[in-house]
């Protein structure tokens, strides 16, 4: 099978905080593939397709990337 992404992912393990629109809190992920197009997370939360997101990727305790 072949992967018909425009972009290759490459894989990774990173905390994330999820912010969602839809979300009253975060959601604590952990990403688990990036590309230049996006990123795939797995965590708990009920996040609606077409949700607005911030991140906060990276360990929380010396500071996160915020996008």
């Amino acid at each position: 099978m072949t992967d018909a992404r425009e972009h290759p992912r490459f894989g990774c393990r990173l905390p994330v905080d999820v912010f969602a629109e839809s979300e009253t809190g975060r959601c604590r992920c952990e990403i688990r593939d990036v590309s230049y197009s996006g990123l795939f997370a797995v965590g708990t939360g009920n996040l609606k397709q077409g949700d607005t997101v911030r991140l906060a990727i990276g360990p929380r305790e010396s500071g996160a990337l915020h996008l």
